[in-house]
């Protein structure tokens, strides 16, 4: 399906009927709140994200893993949730039966007021950290606007750039764990990392808490985990800011290629009755 008049409204009539809802999110949600995506904005990786992001880099070079992670970290300190977080927001509010899966590691939906038992952060959160070592499971929060590694003045340029010279620090300079036995670590789920057992579990309840699911509403990612297991229960699918080359020919799906911050709440406002503004959230 396209994006016109009467098939929106058609999804409109979906999401007012549905009770269990699947909501899958990537990165392009939280890119109109000035986030960056590995698809859009490479460069913030250094064009390399699959190298910057494994457990492997970092033990040979953390600084050069820190970098790009505490830029990202200031960004999302500074970023806002936009509406169409608070649209998701408020589907969850007013539905018990939606679960959100969480790609992102910017925790936006949650300071829009998702909530917190209807959502798994699948990849970790951004402001958490952690130890190296693989044997302990020491973990922190920090929302300081200070740099978690001191030292690491992140400037307004792009830090993953190789023409520009990164501060000269080494892994000394990376605060130590206070077990001793390891230097702290963004505490999220890098490329061949096992996925957080709970997250994976909590998934795994929802779909065997009823035999069926209603609809699922994939928003800003063309990797959309248990969207198969969702559709074989018989959902309906929805996809927000995803190109139609990037889907199965065969698969019926409403697409909707409006950016997500306005569509969201334009749809999720009319299903559920309430007004949602489509400018970025204050």
């Amino acid at each position: 399906m396209s994006n016109t008049n009467d098939e929106a409204s058609t999804l409109v009539e979906a999401i007012r009927t549905a009770e269990r809802i699947l909501v899958i999110v990537g990165a392009g949600l939280s890119r109109p709140s000035g986030l960056p995506t590995f698809r859009e904005d490479p460069g913030f990786w250094g064009n390399r994200t699959t190298q910057v992001l494994t457990k492997s880099t970092f033990d040979v070079d953390p600084i050069s893993v820190w970098c790009p992670f505490e830029r990202l970290r200031q960004l999302a300190l500074l970023a806002l949730p936009n509406c169409g977080h608070i649209a998701l927001a408020e589907l969850a509010r007013a539905k018990p039966g939606v679960l959100t899966i969480s790609q992102n590691i910017d925790d936006l939906l949650r300071r829009a007021g998702h909530e917190e038992s209807q959502l798994v952060d699948l990849h970790g959160p951004l402001f958490m950290i952690s130890c190296s070592h693989d044997a302990c499971s020491f973990n922190s929060q920090n929302m300081d606007a200070a740099p978690t590694v001191p030292g690491l003045v992140i400037a307004s340029w792009d830090a993953t750039d190789p023409s520009i010279v990164l501060p000269h620090l080494s892994s000394d300079d990376v605060p130590r764990c206070p077990c001793g036995s390891g230097i702290l670590r963004p505490g999220v789920c890098w490329y061949g990392e096992r996925l957080p057992k709970q997250a994976l579990q909590r998934i795994n309840d929802w779909f065997e808490s009823a035999t069926y699911v209603d609809l699922v509403l994939v928003v800003g990612t063309d990797r959309a985990p248990y969207l198969q297991e969702a559709e074989a229960a018989g959902a309906d699918i929805a996809f927000f800011n995803i190109s139609e080359d990037d889907l199965e020919a065969d698969m019926d799906a409403w697409i909707i290629n409006d950016d997500a911050s306005n569509s969201l709440p334009a749809l999720i406002g009319a299903a559920l009755g309430l007004h949602i503004r489509s400018t970025t959230a204050t």
